[in-house]
Formats: C-alpha cells, sequence, structure tokens
C-alpha cells in the first residue's frame, strides 16, 4: 500500500511538472510572438514614417503642396510625429526650420509673423512640454494672461512639473522670475506662483461636507460678506489646491451659490479670470476656449486637445 501511495505521488508529481513546462512553453510562445509583431509593426512604421518625410520634402520643395502636409500631420500621433521629426532632421534639415521658411509670405519674413498653416504645423510637430514651456517664456514678451491661465488651470501636475523642468533648463531666465516680473498684480502673481508647487487635487473627489461648509464660510467672510473689496488670501490658498467637483461642492454651501459672482464682484481682472478657470471643468475650459479664441488661440488649443 505504501508502495502504491508513493508511486502515485510520484506520478502526481511528474504531472504537475509536465504542466509547468508547458505552461512555460506557452509563455515563451506567446513571447516571441508578440516580439515578432512588435518587430513587425515596428517595421511598417519606419517605412511609413519615411515615406512622410519624402511626401513632406516634395511637399515642401514643390510651391509648398498644403493639402499633401497636412495629410501628413493630421493623421499621425504626437509620438509618430516626434519621430518623423527626427528622421527628416537626418535627411533633409530641421523641420520647423523648413516649415517657417516655406509657409512665410514675403510679408511674413518682413514682420517677422508666420501664416496660420505654418504656426498650425509648427505647433502640432513640437512636443506639447516645449510648445508650453516656449509660451510661458514668451508671455514675458506678449504678455497673453489668457493663455497663461489656460495652460496652469488645464495641465496636470505631472505635466507642470515637465513644463517648469523643462524652462529652466533651456533658458536663463527661470519660469518662476518671469512670473514674477511680469505679472502686473500682486494676487494674480501670487495665484500663479503657487500653482508652480503643483499640488492641485487631479482625483474627481469632492470633500466632506463639513469641509466644503467650513471653505465656504472663509471664502464667503473674505469676500461676499464684505461691503468694499476682499481678502485674496483665503481664495488663492484653496483655489490653487482644489478640483472642479470640490468646487461644485464648496460652491454648494457658499450663500445663495454665488461664490463665484461675489469673486467677480470683488476681485475682477486676470486674478478672477484665473480664480474662475481653476474653479472650472479643464475640458469645458478648452472648449470655451476653441469656440470664443481668435486664429492663433485656436491653432494652440485644438493640439492641445489631440493626441
Amino acid at each position: 500500500a505504501k508502495a502504491n501511495d508513493a508511486e502515485a505521488i510520484r506520478v502526481e508529481r511528474v504531472g504537475m511538472q509536465t504542466m509547468m513546462i508547458e505552461e512555460r512553453l506557452k509563455v515563451r510562445k506567446l513571447e516571441e510572438s508578440y516580439h515578432e509583431m512588435e518587430e513587425e509593426r515596428t517595421r511598417l512604421l519606419k517605412e511609413t514614417w519615411d515615406r512622410d518625410i519624402d511626401v513632406i520634402n516634395e511637399a515642401l520643395s514643390n510651391s509648398a503642396d498644403k493639402a499633401s502636409l497636412i495629410g501628413v500631420f493630421v493623421n499621425r500621433t504626437e509620438y509618430e510625429l516626434e519621430e518623423i521629426s527626427k528622421l527628416y532632421e537626418k535627411k533633409y534639415g530641421n523641420l520647423v526650420e523648413d516649415l517657417q521658411s516655406k509657409l512665410t509670405t514675403t510679408f511674413g519674413t518682413i514682420t517677422g509673423s508666420n501664416t496660420g498653416l505654418c504656426n498650425l504645423l509648427v505647433y502640432r510637430v513640437t512636443p506639447k512640454t516645449e510648445r508650453d514651456a516656449q509660451f510661458i517664456h514668451d508671455y514675458g514678451e506678449k504678455g497673453n494672461d489668457d493663455g497663461l491661465i489656460e495652460i496652469f488651470a488645464t495641465r496636470t501636475n505631472d505635466e507642470l512639473r515637465r513644463i517648469i523642468s523643462y524652462h529652466d533648463e533651456n533658458n536663463e531666465d527661470k519660469l518662476a522670475e518671469i512670473l514674477e516680473k511680469k505679472c502686473s498684480y500682486t494676487n494674480y502673481r501670487t495665484l500663479m506662483l503657487a500653482l508652480l508647487d503643483t499640488k492641485r487635487d487631479e482625483t474627481f473627489d469632492t470633500l466632506e461636507d463639513y469641509i466644503c461648509k467650513d471653505i465656504a464660510d472663509v471664502l464667503y467672510e473674505a469676500s461676499g460678506k464684505r461691503m468694499m473689496g476682499g481678502d485674496p488670501v483665503p481664495f488663492i490658498n484653496h483655489f490653487s489646491v482644489i478640483n472642479h467637483a470640490q468646487f461644485i461642492s464648496i460652491n454648494h454651501k457658499y450663500p445663495k451659490k454665488a461664490l463665484m459672482k461675489d469673486v467677480e464682484k470683488k476681485f475682477g481682472g486676470s486674478f478672477a479670470k484665473a480664480l474662475k478657470a481653476l474653479a472650472s471643468d479643464p475640458f469645458e475650459l478648452l472648449a470655451e476656449g476653441v469656440f470664443e479664441g481668435d486664429k492663433e488661440t485656436i491653432t494652440r488649443l485644438v493640439f492641445d486637445i489631440a493626441v
């Protein structure tokens, strides 16, 4: 009986080992198949990108064949365009410089301005982090508060960190220094600098009712309850960290649900615009910008939304 039991155990162990070997072989075959598929995918993408750079070069050489250029730029992802730009540079030269050279009118060459299509394609081929960092850097000269607010209100904490890092590594003036110099009003400047801490709540969670009530009371004391003016500090402290859902919950506890009305009444200007943007749903804010924006703004926002 013991011999039979021992044989049964041995057979069971052999069976389990065989099963394990078979499972490992299946996994190995799947891995090999996956790698083969990835290699084939990479090969096909490379062939597509090689064709793309030839199409771009021919289009730029052929009196700027705009239809062909648009066909490439709108049908490739941001990652693909980064790779295409690298391949183009190896074979033909700097893609952005060629776009600006071939798509700028004589008048634009004199004035230093590009055509709408040129701006569109250059914006499309430039990685998002670099675009945003350059826009904020240019803010020092152009002072586009609406665009600055849009970037700070719609980017994630991680995106803002990458923007700050890229900007400060590639420019003599630090991003914080630009905001210090160019954000003209103290309240607005303090709020934008607070956003550089990248501590906004990125969940979709609301706050407990008693917390919303406490915050609403503090904000009301700082604005709606006052006969004149308002205290910006509580607004900066809370709006620089809350999300859209939390704003709705706080507003629900605010007298007459008039929190944003009091913001506009007591503060105004870029500070009020920034507070309103931070309280908004980011996608609704972008959609509003596309609907109401000028050509340059629409160009920027369309590709902020695109992948």
